[in-house]
């Protein structure tokens, strides 16, 4: 038989038999059993990784179980500013949490988000959090008790909207795991749930439930996209941190409980507190924090602000005095230093950490 006999009963064949069947594909979200999918997708994930050492993500903290709440059930914390996109193995990362909760989801248990201090640096790609969300099981998801997020400040906010959400839209929706999230501003709230002295909350987080060194109500924050957008906040002044809490409940994620926000900045991240002036009107009170190397900057309002940018200083100025933050933290323009000089020697009239007070003008001027 020739070629071309052969090619011709093959085309017969393949015309009698018609067109294969469509591949079937399966839709996570509709077809077969989830529990079953789940399962399949985690048994898979942890075999592919049982031989990979978690010790560097357990030492960091940044995933772990916390202790018990007043209900008994555990308490998973991961620290999302501790999380280092660039460095970390987000697969690994994936292997850790699910490690630790393997442990506990067999009980209802809490998964607490500590976004305290969350900054650009700590992003977590959206398809590591679909990660984590495909290989948990039914029976985790189910028992997840109180999804909560703490001190969701502007930043992780604008990441939750704009990359976490569109990435998990139908887990939002229909998961039983976040059917009760929670967003929470301060320590206070948490202790609702939990007794502080069983929960190990990461000490950066107590450190902000300290009584303030000054608190301002009701300033105005002014949105850098429209003047016309103002949002009243508190500062609250600590030894270590300024706070800016919006004053009311806002919209954090479409469809969930509203939360306050909660942005925390540490004293040698702040370059700058500068009055605006030349402004008439609601604008005559204006003033800027810069942070993040001057790179950031935030627009304020509010009567008192010459007392703010007082305590502001004076809070920096006994971190440098103390030995625990240095000048060069923070960026200083050689010509705020006389200025500075002056504020530090009027702020300091009657103190007797007189050397503490040479140190720090010494600093400055190196």
């Amino acid at each position: 038989m020739d070629i071309r006999s052969i090619f011709a009963r093959v085309s017969t064949l393949v015309a009698q038999l018609g067109s294969p069947p469509l591949a079937q594909k399966v839709d996570m979200h509709v077809a077969g059993n989830p529990g079953e999918i789940s399962m399949a997708a985690l048994r898979q994930f942890m075999l592919r990784n049982k031989d990979r050492n978690i010790d560097s993500i357990l030492s960091s903290k940044v995933v772990y179980n916390a202790g018990l709440g007043k209900d008994g059930r555990s308490v998973i914390i991961i620290h999302l500013s501790k999380f280092q996109a660039e460095i970390m193995d987000s697969e690994l990362m994936v292997y850790c949490v699910l490690k630790i909760l393997s442990g506990v989801w067999a009980n209802p248990y809490d998964f607490l988000m500590d976004a305290t201090h969350y900054s650009d640096t700590n992003e977590m790609h959206s398809s590591w959090v679909q990660q984590l969300l495909s290989v948990i099981p039914a029976e985790a998801r189910a028992n997840c008790g109180r999804f909560i997020y703490l001190n969701v400040n502007t930043t992780y906010r604008r990441r939750l909207r704009k990359r976490i959400r569109p990435a998990i839209s139908f887990q939002l929706q229909n998961s039983a795991m976040f059917s009760s999230m929670l967003f929470l501003s301060n320590v206070q709230d948490l202790q609702e749930f939990y007794n502080l002295s069983d929960v190990k909350l990461p000490k950066e987080t107590l450190a902000l439930a300290n009584e303030p060194f000054a608190l301002y109500q009701n300033v105005i924050r002014v949105s850098p996209s429209s003047t016309s957008k103002r949002t009243p906040v508190n500062i609250k002044i600590g030894t270590e941190h300024i706070q800016l809490t919006t004053m009311k409940p806002i919209e954090i994620l479409p469809g969930f409980p509203h939360g306050h926000l909660n942005d925390v900045y540490k004293f040698n991240e702040i370059a700058d507190v500068t009055l605006i002036s030349g402004s008439s009107g609601e604008d005559s009170h204006l003033f800027v924090l810069r942070v993040d190397e001057g790179k950031t900057t935030i627009t304020l309002s509010s009567r008192k602000r010459r007392a703010i940018r007082q305590h502001i200083l004076k809070a920096q100025a006994t971190q440098v005095a103390s030995g625990q933050s240095t000048v060069t933290d923070r960026l200083i323009r050689p010509k705020d230093v006389p200025g500075t000089l002056l504020q530090i020697a009027l702020l300091n009239i009657g103190s007797e950490d007189m050397v503490g007070i040479r140190q720090l003008c010494r600093a400055l001027l190196r």
